[in-house]
């Protein structure tokens, strides 16, 4: 669904890590929350352990080419 929406490619994947490549980024605020909020639920700790808070997660999908989640 993200690879067809932002073209979204993943370019590392470990036992407990992935690292998106995002060509085609959020273009409003709108957009990159409704996105966090889908990230969180993939992958719970990049707000619990990382952002705090979604927001924050929003704010940094929206202004980086590269997603990130862990596991742990």
């Amino acid at each position: 669904e993200w690879h067809k929406e932002y073209n979204a490619v993943p370019a590392c994947i470990t036992g407990d890590v992935l690292e998106c490549a995002v060509v085609k980024r959020p273009q409003t605020e709108a957009e990159a929350m409704k996105l966090a909020a889908e990230q969180w639920i993939f992958c719970d700790d990049i707000v619990s352990q990382g952002t705090q808070t979604v927001r924050k997660l929003a704010m940094e999908i929206w202004r980086s080419p590269n997603w990130f989640f862990w596991w742990d």
